[in-house]
């Protein structure tokens, strides 16, 4: 059945009327703000004219400070406003060399050889390449810049994780160095006087003073906060040699701690979070900022092999015998607490790496095999070198990052 509409038809709708406008609304000028925009006009002006005749007077009186190597300096500070946080390590591919050092930097990984200097950060891109300037590269990380010098050369570079900040030639030979968190270093130099001279450099690059000693300089290091610089001297005696510990303050020449060991030839020196961490041939001290000795262990029973030191720990290897088949190998906490003393039958140990995060590893060794990881728990985690053979060893927080003559790649990152 179709549908029957009961409604009574209405009224028509009125016509719609379009709402028409004669003209254009004329803006509502307020007086106040037109006066006000004017000022800031004219005050906009006025600083562009300001900077222009800045500008052409450094230009004119200034031009010749206005170079390359200072505008580098001016972005010294720019990497560290650049997160390096990153969950591991991307592969990455180079044309490298045999004779490649391999340092972690700001979580990436900077390696140096005798024609160039590179610089990977943690997703694998490459940041820097550029010639080094050095026969024989040497690289100190830091928390916010590397320093390389040329071991037995003159020349020296500080970079961070975007450019080389500065390139400089010291006056005499570099023999080490160091730097510290704070962007502070110091330098080992041998002077034609044959006396060695230890040069402090401020955050600024500034050289603010040198320490001259008599001995033989063998290592030096300078606190976290560039606040303390550590000197280790040979002393020669009679029949062997002793060593002279000296702890000098920022700006004071005058050791302010000096301690002598006799019988001992030091071998290297680190500056820790927590303090001092001196190698020698007879055992490992550790002392404060200060030079107030709080602990030493004895290396006794073993022929000191290889060491490595990091603010998370330090690990040493001795050998037991004389075919260098049976090896003993340390490890210590930067207080000297010992975390590893094991001796490792049938295996002949290459180098070893200290672990950046003792947690999860305490020590990596290089065999001729490949590479061996020890946890806290005693567990060895062999890795077997491919085809490539392994030229370095980094440990990151995450495991280790391997590297060849033309690649590096993460391991041991579970």
């Amino acid at each position: 059945m179709a549908n029957v509409s009961t409604s009574s038809p209405g009224p028509a709708d009125p016509p719609k009327k379009a709402l028409r406008v004669a003209g254009k609304i004329p803006p509502q000028v307020n007086r106040y703000y037109k006066k006000v925009s004017k000022v800031y006009k004219g005050f906009a002006i006025a600083l562009l004219l300001v900077f222009a005749l800045f500008f052409l007077a450094v230009t004119m009186f200034f031009g010749d400070s206005m170079t390359y190597e200072n505008m580098r300096y001016l972005v010294r500070d720019f990497g560290a406003m650049i997160s390096s946080e990153s969950d591991g390590f991307s592969a990455v591919v180079y044309n490298g060399s045999a004779s490649m050092k391999f340092e972690s930097f700001k979580n990436g990984l900077a390696a140096a050889s005798g024609d160039k200097y590179l610089y990977f950060d943690p997703a694998g891109i490459r940041m820097i390449e550029e010639d080094s300037g050095c026969s024989e590269p040497v690289l100190v990380p830091a928390d916010k810049y590397l320093l390389m010098y040329d071991l037995g050369g003159t020349g020296y570079s500080v970079y961070n994780q975007l450019t080389r900040i500065i390139r400089r030639e010291s006056e005499h030979r570099i023999l080490t160095g160091d730097m510290s968190d704070a962007g502070d270093f110091v330098l080992v130099t041998r002077s034609r006087e044959t006396r060695y001279v230890v040069e402090v450099y401020n955050a600024a690059f500034q050289h603010t003073m040198s320490i001259y000693k008599e001995n033989y300089v063998l290592g030096a290091a300078i606190s976290p906060d560039g606040s303390r610089v550590m000197i280790a001297s040979a002393i020669p005696a009679e029949t062997d040699f002793s060593c002279e510990v000296a702890v000098c303050r920022a700006g004071q020449a005058e050791a302010v701690n000096t301690v002598v060991y006799s019988h001992t030839m030091p071998l290297e020196v680190y500056a820790a979070e927590e303090g001092f961490l001196l190698l020698c041939d007879t055992g490992m001290f550790f002392y404060d900022f200060d030079g107030n000795l709080q602990t030493s262990v004895s290396l006794a029973g073993s022929a000191l092999r290889y060491a490595d030191m990091t603010d998370a720990s330090a690990a040493v290897v001795g050998s037991m015998n004389t075919l260098g088949t049976e090896s003993r190998v340390l490890v210590f906490a930067p207080d000297g607490e010992v975390l590893l003393d094991t001796v490792l039958q049938d295996t002949r140990v290459t180098g070893v790496e200290a672990s950046q995060n003792p947690e999860k590893a305490l020590v990596y060794l290089e065999t001729p095999e490949g590479v061996l990881q020890i946890a806290p728990d005693g567990t060895r985690t062999p890795y077997a070198a491919g085809e490539a053979d392994i030229i370095g060893v980094v440990p990151v927080k995450r495991g280790a990052i391997i590297c060849t003559k033309s690649s590096a790649y993460a391991a041991f990152a579970e």
